[in-house]
């Protein structure tokens, strides 16, 4: 996310979440379709490059 720019502090403030909230969906100890989404549009990334679908599916 630093590459791109943007802190998870920003996207948390973005979403109006805690930025630990944004933390536990970047290490995968939470999944969350809506931060995913904000993290992977923040990067500049496909959202199944960052969390691929079969990951998704492992953690819930």
């Amino acid at each position: 996310m630093l590459e791109a720019g943007v802190t998870g502090l920003e996207i948390a403030e973005r979403l109006e979440i805690t930025k630990q909230a944004v933390s536990q969906v970047i290490t995968g100890r939470s999944t969350s379709r809506r931060v995913q989404e904000a993290i992977a549009e923040a990067c500049g990334v496909p959202l199944d490059d960052l969390f691929p679908p079969e990951l998704n599916a492992a953690a819930a």
